[in-house]
């Protein structure tokens, strides 16, 4: 099959494991640069989907558990990746 035109986008599904505490939500950020999350994205699952991304696109992102109060964790280790030309699911490191 031909590759998909450079102006082709994708869904990846990220996923991570779990937070040990219990009613814990998460979110996703996601941006253009290492460190630059220009987007984020709330959920109480352990994964989430970053929706109509540029394939070749590079991404980068990390995620974060929220707990009862509000309070956020430290992001998790940084992933960067380039969104493929077939659908795919991620894992956070």
């Amino acid at each position: 099959p031909c590759p998909p035109p450079s102006h082709a986008q994708r869904n990846v599904t990220l996923v991570w494991d779990p937070n040990l505490e219990p009613q814990i939500k998460y979110a996703l950020f996601w941006g253009p640069a290492t460190g630059t999350y220009t987007n984020n994205i709330p959920t109480t699952n352990t994964s989430a989907t970053i929706s109509n991304v540029n394939v070749g696109q590079v991404v980068y992102c990390a995620a974060v558990a929220i707990d009862t109060n509000g309070l956020m964790s430290a992001f998790s280790d940084e992933l960067r990746f380039v969104v493929p030309s077939k659908p795919q699911k991620l894992k956070l490191p």
